[in-house]
């Protein structure tokens, strides 16, 4: 095993999804502490990030999911192993993850995973291939729920290690909405529009609930709102269209912003954040930051939202996919008086801070690869000294 330190991170593409932000982000961690790290993916928009952090790119076709690609991946993850000296590999998706495990066992070099999301598990192949994930030194779940899914699914895994994925608390917080972030334009325009103010972040696909919000948003008509969707429509230009003649049609005022990258002066403007999402998810990182930026939220109550909404917040919570539930709900924080309101947020933006900062996160992360180290080091000497004691006249 190489003496020096240096982490392998694998993940399919580095387009700006939950997974790819925390590879970049404990890439920033590994730089910070002097840590030699490089990634392989298939590229992407993140990928610019990584020359200021001295991290090499590996470019490889780590998105496809093709037996013979995946073979083919496993060989070159072992040559970049082993010619630029890497001693642990992370990997943050399945099909990669088969890749890596037979680069660890080509090289001696053991691997980890990332557990970012619920996997189909309604039949053994599937399970099989998800198995991946389960197979390296250990295994990471970025959430209390998605901890007890694996658990559940996969009674046999021994590995797994929960380290909650987290936000920058400093990077969002309250006051990062002034000035700076405003332009006078939109200072006028918040000013003028004293409505009550809906965000929805999310990308602009089915899975994300808009029709859920259209069919609530058709039974609230005692409440004029101001309704901001923010997202990202390539590849589904159709369906953002289709979206915006739909919420044309609605008594309330919709504004669309597309391809927005830093939403703080958007959360900063809203009274409600708002997550619609018809599925499960493991963390609901707008719900996060949202909460770490006093802002009140609206989420379906499925997956890790209970977990990851303060309590004092979870008068937000809806049924999901269902209209009705999720106008009750907007309506219940639209009631409340601006004291309860300031109380409530304020216990989310501490829930946030004691359970699901990034430092804690990328902090932990980093002790787990010196624990690995530690083992594997044990490992090395003990197997060094038996293979001695053996052969005592080698």
């Amino acid at each position: 095993m190489p003496t020096k330190k240096h982490v392998l991170q694998v993940i399919p593409a580095l387009h700006g999804g939950g997974a790819e932000r925390s590879t970049i982000e404990v890439a920033e961690q590994l730089y910070n502490t002097g840590i030699k790290s490089s990634i392989a993916s298939s590229g992407g928009l993140l990928s610019n990030e990584l020359s200021r952090l001295n991290c090499m790119h590996h470019r490889l076709p780590l998105d496809s999911k093709n037996l013979i690609t995946i073979v083919r991946n496993a060989r070159r993850l072992s040559r970049i192993i082993r010619e630029r000296g890497v001693s642990l590999i992370h990997v943050r998706s399945r099909a990669p993850a088969w890749s890596v495990l037979l680069a660890s066992r080509s090289t001696g070099i053991p691997y980890i995973s990332t557990f970012h999301g619920l996997y189909g598990h309604h039949n053994a192949a599937k399970r099989l291939y998800n198995s991946a994930m389960l197979r390296g030194a250990a295994c990471i779940a970025v959430s209390d729920f998605i901890e007890k899914h694996i658990y559940h699914q996969y009674p046999w895994a021994t590995n797994i290690k929960r380290i909650n994925r987290g936000v920058d608390t400093e990077y969002f917080k309250p006051t990062e909405v002034t000035g700076q972030h405003e332009n006078n334009e939109q200072k006028e325009k918040k000013d003028a529009d004293q409505n009550f103010k809906l965000l929805f972040p999310a990308r602009f696909t089915r899975l994300k609930g808009h029709e859920t919000l259209i069919a609530a948003l058709r039974l609230i008509k005692d409440i004029q709102l101001n309704i901001v969707l923010v997202g990202n429509s390539v590849g589904r230009e159709s369906y953002l269209n289709a979206l915006e003649q739909q919420f044309s049609e609605l008594p309330h005022h919709i504004a669309v912003h597309d391809h927005q990258t830093d939403l703080r002066p958007l959360y900063g403007q809203a009274d409600v954040v708002l997550s619609a999402s018809r599925k499960p998810e493991s963390f609901g990182r707008t719900v996060v930051e949202a909460q770490a930026m006093q802002r009140l939220v609206v989420a379906p109550d499925q997956g890790a939202n209970q977990d990851i909404i303060a309590p004092e917040l979870q008068e937000g919570l809806f049924t999901v996919n269902d209209p009705r539930s999720l106008a009750d709900a907007i309506r219940r924080l639209h009631a409340l008086n601006p004291e309860q309101t300031q109380e409530m947020v304020k216990a989310g933006r501490e829930h946030v801070k004691n359970k699901f900062q990034l430092q804690h996160m990328t902090e932990k992360t980093l002790e787990l690869y010196e624990q690995l180290w530690q083992d594997y080091a044990t490992l090395k000497r003990s197997a060094s000294n038996s293979s001695v004691n053996q052969n005592p006249h080698a």
